[in-house]
């Protein structure tokens, strides 16, 4: 990933101009860099309080008196990219983003963790430590109707949205949330667990 930014950023700046790079995380860890430490130190200032702001594609493109341009762009939800050079002008460094956009743009995606699950797709079983159903209805039997229809379905793979639709139709008022809350409320008390 390093070498290839390097790669593309040598086409739009000549090394006269000492081109630098960053690329940053979403948190703000960088992740490769060869600009000084105190730049580094100023640019993740300025990224930490713009990257809220910026869509995928978006950029800040700033200039100084001494003929510094710094391009900051955001390649996707989760990653920056950081671009300085001296005497540039600002369109060649506009060109210099458009194909880190072009070459990154997948590359990026691919390199990130699969995106969280979503809460009503997430599927709760039950806990090894109870083993069937008959005794995990017996481990809540002070329970509401609510709380054992939920532990009586631990064992069909449900997803929470599932779950939740199945209730509605028996007649419960809940929603995706409620749901939730009652199996990480059961897997506390060592009924259910989060299907992996």
């Amino acid at each position: 990933m390093e070498e290839k930014l390097k790669s593309v950023v040598r086409r739009f700046v000549p090394d006269i101009a000492n081109p630098r790079y960053a690329i940053v995380g979403k948190e703000g860890e960088v992740l490769a860099f060869n600009f000084r430490s105190d730049e580094l130190s100023r640019i993740k200032k300025l990224i930490s309080s713009i990257s809220g702001e910026l869509k995928p594609g978006d950029f800040l493109l700033k200039g100084s008196r001494s003929g510094e341009c710094l391009l900051v762009l955001k390649v996707d939800a989760e990653s920056l990219v950081a671009i300085g050079a001296a005497g540039t002008s600002p369109g060649m460094m506009l060109a210099c983003a458009r194909a880190v956009m072009g070459e990154f743009k997948e590359e990026f995606k691919e390199s990130l963790p699969p995106p969280e699950e979503k809460p009503e797709d997430i599927v709760y079983e039950l806990s090894p430590s109870i083993g069937d159903v008959e005794k995990a209805l017996r481990s809540v039997s002070g329970r509401s109707v609510l709380v054992r229809t939920i532990v009586a379905n631990l064992n069909r793979g449900l997803t929470v949205r599932e779950l939740t639709s199945g209730l509605k139709a028996a007649g419960f008022d809940i929603t995706h949330e409620e749901v939730l809350d009652i199996l990480r409320y059961l897997e506390a008390l060592g009924v259910a667990k989060r299907k992996k």
